[in-house]
């Protein structure tokens, strides 16, 4: 670690504060960003269903097997 000096007054050891501060920063942008990208359609897509502008013509009903592996996977998170 260098020493302050009449030039430098600020103090190197200093720097490292400011980094982390600003990598803090940026991690907490991106995170916004994503987020932002999933919410927006996420919501938009459950609007227009409500609003009833999705329609399905045909919906398949859940499959047994499909109904048995979830209904299974849940029960073996409660026992754990």
């Amino acid at each position: 670690m260098k020493l302050v000096d009449g030039k430098r007054t600020f103090g190197y050891h200093r720097a490292g504060v400011l980094a982390a501060f600003i990598n803090g920063v940026t991690l907490i942008v991106i995170t916004f960003v994503i987020l932002w990208g999933v919410i927006i359609p996420t919501v938009t897509k459950v609007g227009n269903a409500v609003l009833g502008k999705i329609q399905y013509k045909h919906p398949e009903p859940p499959s047994p097997r499909n109904l048995h592996f979830f209904l299974r996977s849940f029960h073996n998170c409660l026992l754990d």
